[in-house]
């Protein structure tokens, strides 16, 4: 369902792509590459593979933990990046193994770094070629349409993938995880999903507008009142992102990456930023310019991508159920 406005991106304008996992930003996976002054376009970078780190997990098990590479993500959360061999670029590993996060290279500090199948990294790549269509197109004054039709359409990919294939070994164990709830437990994964990018570690969603429907009649009440709801605005946002960054933080301290002096003075200092930036909204609040909020006809081509995301999942899970009884 997607083929239409994959094609019009790549044509009237394709990014470059390139692999290289320290651009990648917070996903460790994929994501849109800072500006480049060699290359004025957009630059998609693809992760070759995570960084892993070892923990305990329980009394006797043991768990691995993908971290982000791009200094980026660290610098965003005022915690220096770990000192791991698998960060560096010039590291021997010890020794190689193969496992869940393909084949792994294994450094002196048993740090770890696994690899992303080119199956894998062709689905990322469909994801993010979508989400900057969307935007060159105006179908993303919605970001939770946006990023769930593209997410889905991912989703949809792999699962073909995985038939071809009579597997879905070809993905990482998180992403293996989330083809099948989707797949099993659509409508279950759907509302975790909505729960996990409204909340603050997600930071993805503003849970005061929810999806596009809901966020027209938002922008609606609020340009009524529209230096009063922009300041509420970017009091939220401030909320929020000092929300999400100490929780990151709780949890890099949680896996033993960092010490517990770090990780106090990291949210020290994002609470003190965070209350910079609100009594220098209070003391000047924002000029409102008239356009205030997402373009109202934006939101109803962003609940239209919903519907037909509901449709391509609609039709898939019959065919599937079909298939099913078949055999």
């Amino acid at each position: 369902f997607c083929r239409a406005i994959l094609r019009r991106t790549v044509v009237r304008g394709a990014p470059l792509i390139v692999i290289d996992g320290a651009r990648a930003g917070s996903d460790r996976r994929a994501g849109f590459a800072p500006p480049d002054p060699a290359h004025p376009g957009v630059t998609i970078a693809l992760s070759a593979g995570p960084v892993l780190i070892e923990r305990k997990k329980g009394l006797f098990g043991k768990t691995l933990i993908a971290l982000p590479e791009d200094p980026r993500a660290w610098a965003e959360l005022g915690v220096p990046p770990p000192a791991l061999d698998a960060l560096r670029k010039d590291a021997a590993s010890a020794k190689s193994e193969n496992g869940p996060w393909g084949g792994v290279r294994i450094y002196r500090d048993q740090s770890r770094r696994g690899t992303y199948t080119p199956q894998e990294q062709a689905g990322e790549l469909l994801e993010r070629l979508l989400l900057l269509g969307l935007e060159r197109e105006g179908f993303a004054s919605s970001t939770y349409a946006a990023r769930a039709w593209a997410r889905a359409a991912r989703l949809l990919f792999s699962a073909r993938v995985a038939e071809e294939y009579g597997n879905d070994s070809f993905l990482d164990p998180d992403r293996k995880q989330e083809l099948r709830d989707w797949i099993e437990r659509g409508d279950e994964s759907d509302d975790l999903l909505v729960a996990s990018w409204s909340s603050s570690r997600g930071n993805v969603v503003d849970p005061r507008r929810g999806g596009p429907d809901s966020q027209v009649q938002y922008e609606r009440h609020a340009r009524q009142t529209c230096t009063r709801s922009l300041l509420s605005d970017h009091l939220a946002e401030a909320a929020r992102n000092l929300a999400a960054r100490v929780r990151t933080v709780e949890a890099l301290l949680d896996s033993g990456l960092i010490t517990a002096e770090t990780a106090k003075a990291s949210a020290e200092k994002a609470a003190s930023a965070e209350a910079a930036t609100r009594a220098s909204l209070l003391a000047s609040p924002p000029v409102c310019d008239g356009r205030f909020g997402a373009d109202e006809a934006g939101l109803h081509r962003s609940a239209a991508l919903l519907a037909e995301v509901s449709r391509a999942e609609r039709a898939f899970r019959e065919r599937k159920s079909r298939g099913s009884n078949n055999d």
